[in-house]
């Protein structure tokens, strides 16, 4: 009996050794197979996503948009406003570096604040320039102008106003213009495309 037990206490510990050697097999086996599903994975990956990195990330630029026309009333210089005095301003209209061909200029205004004296074209811009004044006790003054008659591109002249303030209260002298491309407003007619070029306007304001 105690000869038997001998044997037993012997055999133990050899089969606790062959399992932890069996154990720890499979723990280096299964960490070398997940090591190459690793480095599979990563071959596969672009090399363009995995290159790029955000320092060297440039986001594009936009290039700047090109302005194309411009027209706006500017008061003169050194003048004060005063109601029932006469006062000058004038017409410019900037077309940058498209030649123009032809303005159709519409202005608003109240006719209870504001009266006309005259409006005359500059005769050193175009050759025809039609000033319509039928609709001014509403408050409309229309300008056209055309035959150009030297190249029109850049800031140039295109009337000279005279007016007065009725009343001691603020006012203005308005372009109408209703957006870009639209026909029924003021126009700024490119001398190569023959479209409407006019992109913004400024106003006169008279504060008193």
């Amino acid at each position: 009996m105690k000869k038997q037990t001998k044997q037993s206490r012997k055999i133990l510990p050899s089969t606790i050794y062959f399992l932890f050697v069996l154990v720890l097999g499979m723990v280096i086996i299964f960490e070398t197979v997940s090591l190459i599903n690793i480095l599979s994975i990563k071959q596969k990956i672009p090399t363009s996503t995995t290159s790029l990195s955000p320092a060297s990330y440039q986001p594009e630029i936009q290039p700047e948009k090109t302005k194309r026309g411009l027209i706006k009333i500017v008061l003169e210089e050194n003048q004060k406003i005063i109601p029932k005095k006469n006062l000058k301003a004038k017409i410019i209209f900037n077309s940058y570096e498209e030649p123009v061909g032809g303005v159709d200029l519409i202005l608003t205004f109240n006719p209870n604040l504001i009266s006309f004296v005259d409006v005359v074209g500059d005769k050193d811009s175009f050759e025809q320039i039609i000033v319509n004044i039928q609709k001014q006790e509403e408050g409309e003054i229309k300008i056209t102008a055309y035959q150009p008659k030297q190249v029109l591109k850049g800031e140039k002249n295109l009337a000279f106003l005279t007016f007065k303030l009725l009343e001691n209260h603020p006012t203005s002298i308005k372009i109408k213009f209703l957006g870009p491309g639209i026909v029924t407003d003021s126009n700024l007619v490119s001398q190569i495309t023959q479209k409407d070029i006019l992109e913004e306007v400024r106003d006169l304001d008279l504060n008193l």
